[in-house]
């Protein structure tokens, strides 16, 4: 969000109490940092080499997939890409 990438929108959510409001953020597809779709492998590499102000993009994962599990919600897609990045 301090470089513009990311937009905040309001989207309707699945709970098991019915449906709420929450803010996502989502990649803003014109910023200049955005490279669209890549490969697993790029991914993966991107994952275990990049680094910003805030950390590095293992360290980004590994909180975002400890957290998700903390409040019960599995990433199947997440957890594999953190599974490439350990290997």
């Amino acid at each position: 969000m301090l470089t513009g990438a990311y937009r905040p929108r309001w989207i309707k959510l699945k709970t098991d109490v019915g449906p709420i409001w929450g803010v996502a953020f989502v990649i803003n597809p014109h910023h200049e940092r955005y490279i669209g779709r890549q490969p697993d492998e790029t991914v993966v590499h991107l994952l275990r080499t990049g680094r910003g102000v805030l950390g590095s993009c293992r360290e980004y994962l590994d909180n975002t997939v400890g957290d998700l599990h903390a409040l019960g919600i599995r990433d199947r897609r997440l957890e594999s890409l953190q599974r490439a990045v350990a290997g």
